[in-house]
């Protein structure tokens, strides 16, 4: 697979053949995407058993996601050919998260005598232009007996700016309901629970990219 950015400008280069005895006109065209949306449109002309490269500007989709490739050749109203390319071509999206996870959790004591669980949550992300994110989490544990519960979702109320690279992100995340609720009862600590989690990039309307991790954490008695 060949990766490129939304909106990219690239050439695909394709050799045309002429193999009958006889001078054609052609159109040709590049097609992206199951439902052959086209991206591209050449005409040339090829002389009796003539090979040529033919040169057809793309510019790339502006949706993130993988796009079969294929070449049609016309010549007036009949259908020479449609070849796939041997490689799909990738649209990433212009900001994706690399890399996430929690730290192990940890808590205080309020006023009223409470315990209050927290837990710092993580994202690299990679970004080929600026943008301004608003960063959700849902954070699933599986305790020792019974089956895996969701423990926190939500997201930190002040906009990230992301510059053009790559940047950490992250946010401590405080538990609504107390996790001994969910299978952790107090007084016991806990090391190497399974965690799941879902990071989510936001903007002020809409989900921009999101992304799944999982793996290990500790709870203190």
């Amino acid at each position: 697979m060949i990766t490129f950015a939304p909106g990219e400008a690239k050439t695909a280069r394709v050799t045309m053949r002429n193999p009958t005895g006889k001078a054609f006109d052609y159109d040709g065209f590049v097609y992206m995407g199951t439902n052959l949306a086209v991206v591209s449109q050449v005409s040339f002309s090829l002389a009796p058993s003539e090979e040529k490269i033919v040169s057809f500007p793309v510019t790339m989709p502006s949706q993130a996601g993988t796009y079969p490739v294929y070449i049609g050749v016309f010549s007036g109203e009949q259908n020479i050919a449609l070849y796939q390319a041997t490689e799909d071509v990738v649209i990433q999206s212009p900001i994706y998260i690399e890399e996430g996870g929690i730290g192990n959790f940890g808590y205080f004591i309020d006023a009223f005598g409470y315990r209050n669980d927290q837990v710092g949550v993580w994202a690299k992300v990679k970004c080929t232009q600026q943008f301004s994110v608003y960063m959700s989490a849902t954070i699933y544990l599986t305790p020792p007996s019974g089956p895996e519960q969701q423990v926190y979702q939500g997201s930190y109320t002040v906009p990230f700016d992301m510059p053009v690279g790559q940047k950490t992100i992250s946010f401590l995340a405080w538990l609504p309901t107390a996790l001994k609720w969910f299978g952790f009862p107090t007084g016991t600590a806990y090391t190497n629970v399974p965690y799941r989690l879902m990071v989510k990039l936001l903007s002020a309307t809409q989900t921009i990219t999101s992304k799944e991790f999982a793996g290990k954490t500790s709870i203190p008695a």
